[in-house]
C-alpha cells in the first residue's frame, strides 16, 4: 500500500515506514496520509494478532473516525485457518459506527477493504466481502488495486480542492 501511494507522489506515514522520515512519532497517533500495520510488536506484545482478533482495530477504528479530516478507511482482511473466523463481522460495527459518525458532521467517509482468501476458506470470502458491499465499502480481491483506489480518491480529492481554491 505505502509503495503504491509513494508511486503517485503521496507522503504516507507510517509506524513501519518505507522511508524512516516517515516514522509515525507515536503510532497511535495518525499524521496526515497514515498506514498503521497494526501487526507490528507494539500491537501484539501480549495480545492476539489482529488477524486473530479485531479488538485493536476496532478501537482504530473509533479512533480515527473522531478525526475531523479522515475521508478514507482502508482496512485489509486476510482469510483462512489461522484467521478470524468472521474477520468483517468483527469490525462491521465500528465501520457502521465510523460512517454515521463522519457523516454526522456533513462530511463522508469512503471504506476500503482488501480481501485476501477464496470462496473455500472457512470463512467464505463471497460471504465477507458481500457484508461489506452491503455497507458501501469497496472491496477488492488485491491489496495494490485497493491502494491504487486510494491513491486516486486522494488525487481526485486534491483537484477538487485545487478547483475551488482557483474558482474563488
Amino acid at each position: 500500500t505505502q509503495q503504491v501511494l509513494r508511486d503517485a507522489n503521496i507522503r504516507v506515514f507510517s509506524n513501519a515506514p518505507l522511508d524512516d522520515a516517515f516514522t509515525l512519532v507515536d503510532p497511535d497517533i495518525s499524521r496526515g496520509h497514515t498506514i498503521v500495520d497494526m501487526g507490528e510488536e507494539n500491537y501484539t506484545l501480549g495480545k492476539p494478532h489482529p488477524m486473530i482478533s479485531g479488538a485493536l482495530r476496532i478501537d482504530r477504528i473509533k479512533r480515527e473516525a473522531k478525526d475531523p479530516e479522515i475521508a478514507i478507511l482502508f482496512i485489509d482482511f486476510i482469510l483462512g485457518f489461522n484467521a478470524s473466523m468472521d474477520p468483517v463481522g468483527e469490525l462491521l460495527d465500528s465501520i457502521i459506527y465510523a460512517q454515521k459518525l463522519v457523516e454526522s458532521r456533513e462530511g463522508h467517509l469512503t471504506v476500503v477493504a482488501s480481501m485476501c482468501g477464496t470462496d473455500h476458506d472457512p470463512q467464505d470470502m463471497s460471504m465477507q466481502s458481500q457484508l461489506l458491499e452491503q455497507q458501501g465499502v469497496y472491496v477488492f480481491n488485491s491489496n495494490a488495486r485497493a491502494a491504487l483506489f486510494c491513491a486516486n480518491l486522494i488525487q481526485l480529492g486534491k483537484e477538487l480542492i485545487n478547483d475551488g481554491k482557483a474558482a474563488k
